[in-house]
């Protein structure tokens, strides 16, 4: 049908089957096998059956395209990406997360454990959570620097003095917020970037 010599692989590469052509291959082996007569229009049973067989075929065609453009960085996408881009030593880099110090403000001889979390105000899902234990182990209340992370990856921002609620409330806890702004982490590399870089490191 339409002029093409063949479907599947050929010294131009994959070329998958069309539904019509599908369909065509089916109603002329029922009709070699049953009599020319048969009735294989869409109206009848017959047909229909043949309308439903046809599209389950048809996804497997489409299938083995896939599978064969996945040979090559062009037509390779998602997990088939990453293993050819591993064939030059090459994995695609991951989300990363943003990092930040905070100043708490401790009551005397209070410590803040690791895992504490605090909120950008006005964005209660911008979280940042803290790496270490924050202590004053002062005799007065006292402000204390710590280490925080993001708690998601990717590119998440705040700006200085941004971080000022107290989103996991604890004993001794006062306040909170950060000096500089906080150091936004990096979505994991997309596709088009990955392979922007594989062509970089090959050349």
């Amino acid at each position: 049908p339409g002029g093409r010599l063949m479907a599947g692989l050929t010294a131009d590469g994959f070329e998958a089957k069309t539904a019509a052509e599908i369909l065509a291959d089916v109603e002329a082996a029922q009709k070699a096998l049953l009599g020319a007569d048969l009735d294989v229009s869409a109206e009848q049973p017959l047909g229909q059956i043949n309308g439903i067989f046809v599209a389950k075929v048809r996804e497997l065609w489409e299938a083995l395209a896939a599978l064969y453009a996945a040979r090559v960085p062009m037509g390779a996408s998602g997990a088939a990406l990453d293993g050819v881009a591993e064939i030059t030593a090459l994995e695609r880099l991951t989300a990363t997360y943003g990092a930040v110090t905070l100043s708490v403000v401790l009551g005397a001889g209070r410590t803040l454990l690791a895992g504490a979390v605090a909120s950008v105000a006005g964005q209660p899902t911008n979280r940042w959570v803290t790496t270490a234990n924050a202590v004053n182990a002062s005799g007065v209340q006292a402000t204390v620097t710590v280490a925080a992370r993001a708690e998601s990856p990717g590119l998440t921002r705040a700006n200085a003095g941004t971080i000022t609620v107290i989103a996991t409330p604890a004993t001794g806890w006062v306040s909170v917020t950060n000096a500089s702004d906080a150091t936004p982490g990096a979505a994991a590399e997309t596709d088009p970037q990955l392979r922007r870089r594989r062509d970089a490191t090959i050349r």
